[in-house]
């Protein structure tokens, strides 16, 4: 039996998330025993983890720590958390992040507690630059240890570069994000290899099956694009692609699925550009399968991807698909063959829009391709028992 522990940050919605419960799924349970390790056992993405795997919290001196290394905005509705954020702010000043030493993440360890067990494997899947990468360095007994890379845009390794030399493997989610990393830091360039996200094919076509009532999701030609609402995701393209649209006398309702920090400028955007009658908030939706099968385009226009869960899922349920032309997308998307690659512009996602409502012969070559498509990557387990040895 294979003692594994994975650390992630939460269970929220999300691409990252979501590549992780496809993991835990496909793990033979007579093979490993898996402990999860999370920053905040919270978040809907805890309905999809095995009921066989075992989850668990980080453990701090003070509550307050988690705040300080949870990533995401906390609100401030009491005085403890008011206080927590405050000293967050004066330690970011006094202990500074660089490539060279951490010493935030360093001084944050000084209250963590050690885990007390020792590990076959250590996959700390979150990455990102989060405190995990930290604490499974430092804090964790493990025989081989690997960490994940989710996105080609990788700013954020100079929080965590000291402690790369405790992990003995990198994985990285597609051949772009790899070319990224090594471009930064080729002397791990031995220890890097492709890890593509497991997709449970199955699930996501049962998953699409089930019924759904949402009384927004109308309209006789459906645009759908799910994501962060972050500059990384490239809403503005879409609001500018459906501002032209719309000039051009087109029919349409494009839906937006997702929520964050960006979400009062779309909101305003959608006004300012009178586009209440066209684009749609979903907000964060549980099951987004249903909306993916009943959506006659899937729009993607990211600035900066890993491997694009979203894209993937969308394969899987046959939808043709206009995505941006980034490296990573690239590895998913032959232009014109299973779909389509347009610069980051509201134009030319316009005009690629507008081609495939007006053309039927065209949408009807892509998926028959996407019909004959073979999408699997099962074989990808078989990494973490090389590493091994």
């Amino acid at each position: 039996m294979i003692k594994l522990l994975i650390l992630t940050s939460s269970f929220a919605m999300g691409g990252t998330e979501a590549a992780l419960n496809s993991l835990l799924n496909k793990l033979d349970k007579e093979k490993y025993e898996v402990i999860v390790l999370s920053i905040t056992e919270e978040g809907p993405m805890l309905d999809g983890v095995p009921d066989w795997v075992t989850l668990r919290q980080l453990n701090f001196s003070d509550p307050k720590y988690r705040i300080f290394v949870s990533g995401r905005k906390e609100k401030t509705d009491n005085m403890k958390v008011l206080l927590a954020k405050v000293q967050k702010k004066f330690w970011y000043q006094i202990y500074k992040e660089s490539a060279e030493h951490n010493l935030f993440y360093e001084k944050i360890m000084e209250f963590t507690e050690e885990d007390p067990e020792e590990y076959d494997l250590m996959l700390d899947f979150h990455g990102y630059g989060y405190f995990l990468t930290a604490y499974g360095a430092k804090k964790v007994r493990a025989k081989k240890k690997a960490m994940w890379i989710h996105d080609e845009n990788v700013w954020w390794l100079y929080k965590i570069a000291s402690f790369l030399p405790e992990y003995d493997q990198i994985f990285c989610v597609s051949k772009a994000v790899r070319d990224s990393f090594i471009n930064k830091y080729p002397q791990y360039q031995a220890n890097t290899q492709v890890f593509y996200n497991l997709t449970d094919t199955e699930r996501i076509r049962r998953k699409a099956e089930e019924p759904f009532h949402d009384e927004r999701y109308t309209g006789d030609l459906k645009l759908l694009t799910i994501g962060r609402m972050e500059n990384q995701k490239g809403y503005d393209i879409g609001l500018a692609a459906a501002e032209i649209l719309k000039k051009r006398g087109l029919r349409f309702q494009w839906f937006f699925m997702g929520d964050g920090n960006l979400r009062e400028w779309i909101q305003k955007e959608i006004r300012d550009k009178n586009l209440e009658d066209c684009v749609i908030l979903l907000g964060k939706c549980k099951n987004p399968y249903p909306y993916i099968r009943n959506c006659d385009y899937y729009i993607q226009p990211s600035r900066h991807e890993g491997y694009a869960t979203t894209i993937l899922e969308a394969r899987v349920l046959k939808k043709i698909i206009v995505a941006s032309d980034i490296p990573s997308n690239r590895e998913q998307i032959i232009n014109g063959v299973n779909g389509y690659l347009e610069q980051l512009d509201g134009q030319a996602f316009a005009d690629r829009i507008q081609r495939l409502i007006q053309d039927p012969e065209e949408n009807k070559k892509i998926v028959e391709n996407l019909e004959n498509e073979k999408i699997d990557f099962t074989g990808e387990i078989a990494k973490l028992e090389n590493l091994l040895g």
